[in-house]
């Protein structure tokens, strides 16, 4: 029972410890599956055979995470409600049962394998070894994948003159992962220049061209906001952000920085409310074939592939009609091995993981769905069998 716990914890270690640690442990888990994982599986791009995680992790959970990363990730663990299949009471039950504020905690300043002394680094070599091990087959597939990313880059190239926007789009995608020194900046541009309202190129173009004057990109931020509702919270928070952080010698902009934080808060509401319509049955009303590229479903593929349990998946477009400008989608996943009582967790795992053009909502097939009503209704599986990288 985890009150019981935290009760012992708190009697201990005094509730503020307690409660600080829940969490920072909340946070931390957020960041290694958001951030972490992403950047260690990108080392497969240059090494064919794999490389253990912990021993940089040991050091790197240390660090005291990003502020704003950190605070997006708590207020989003304090929206989360307990469900009824539920094995875990939420961050916000857990403090509430502590009678503790949710705010972020003072950082560690060391770890618990310090506890096992001189023989902490034998321990993470050998956790390490037993990573690779089992692994080994989908980084290399990982690997192989990278490398494919590499020969779609060169067939670009050799046809850069006649390439779509989409094309171009994914070309800068591909090279931003493989770390080129290429300034994909330019083939953003260039789909601005056919479409100054693309979507994905200004979010491309903010991105890599932080240095830029604030102006510039605050008014990027604006057509943005103005263009794709899709992408309105994401520009929200990055125009805060820069407000917030302005360089030395300019003076903060007060009503600049007001009207973005009140945008933050009209996406919030509006990205509720999507949510809230996706997750509401029947769940096979208004679906149609999903719309990814390539890429975009090549990344779907890499992160599925990350959960052996997944056996089969299907991905639908859902239309909600009280949102009918929003993307979203439904994952139906096939994991009939996994138990029970793992399911909300593989499912909250992969709304963290995923990075879709809208929200995804993943269903465990089970007693209450049912697998020959997701085969007559999602338009076939995107793969059959274990799922590996592409």
């Amino acid at each position: 029972d985890e009150y019981e716990a935290d009760r012992i914890s708190a009697r201990l270690v005094g509730k503020e410890t307690a409660a600080a640690a829940l969490v920072e442990i909340d946070i931390k888990s957020g960041w290694m599956a958001e951030q972490f994982w992403r950047l260690h599986w990108q080392g497969a791009t240059d090494h064919a055979l794999p490389r253990g995680p912990l021993k940089a992790l040991r050091h790197l959970l240390l660090h005291p995470p990003d502020e704003d990363f950190a605070k997006h990730a708590l207020r989003r663990s304090l929206k989360q409600l307990s469900q009824l299949d539920d094995t875990h009471p939420v961050l916000k039950e857990r403090l509430a049962a502590l009678s503790a504020p949710p705010r972020l905690p003072q950082w560690s300043r060391t770890g618990s394998l310090g506890l096992l002394g001189p023989h902490a680094d034998d321990w993470v070599q050998r956790f390490d070894q037993a990573w690779c091990r089992d692994r080994a087959s989908t980084w290399k597939a990982h690997h192989q994948r990278q490398q494919g990313l590499k020969a779609r880059v060169h067939a670009w190239h050799s046809r850069a003159d006649t390439l779509s926007d989409e094309e171009l789009i994914m070309w800068a995608a591909c090279e931003r992962r493989l770390h080129s020194p290429l300034d994909t900046a330019q083939l953003y541009a260039r789909v601005l220049t056919r479409n100054p309202h693309h979507a994905q190129a200004l979010q491309g173009l903010m991105s890599v061209r932080e240095g830029a004057p604030l102006a510039e990109r605050l008014a990027w931020a604006d057509r943005l906001w103005q263009a794709s509702a899709d992408h309105r919270s994401w520009t929200a928070h990055r125009a805060v952000t820069w407000l917030e952080q302005p360089e030395p010698g300019i003076p903060m902009d007060d009503a600049g920085l007001k009207h973005w934080r009140q945008r933050i808060k009209e996406a919030q509401s509006q990205d509720e409310a999507v949510w809230q319509a996706l997750c509401t049955p029947p769940w096979f009303d208004h679906l149609s074939r999903h719309d990814l590229h390539e890429l975009a479903l090549d990344d779907l593929l890499t992160t599925l592939g990350w959960h052996p349990s997944i056996e089969r998946a299907w991905l639908v477009t859902r239309r909600l009609p009280t949102h009918p400008q929003r993307r979203a989608y439904l994952l139906f996943i096939d994991c009939p091995h996994l138990p029970e009582a793992q399911r909300p967790s593989l499912c909250r795992q992969l709304v963290q993981q995923l990075d879709l053009p809208g929200p995804v909502l993943p269903l465990c097939i089970g007693d209450t769905l049912k697998l020959s009503d997701v085969e007559r209704n999602t338009f076939g599986p995107l793969t059959v069998g274990p799922l590996q990288p592409a």
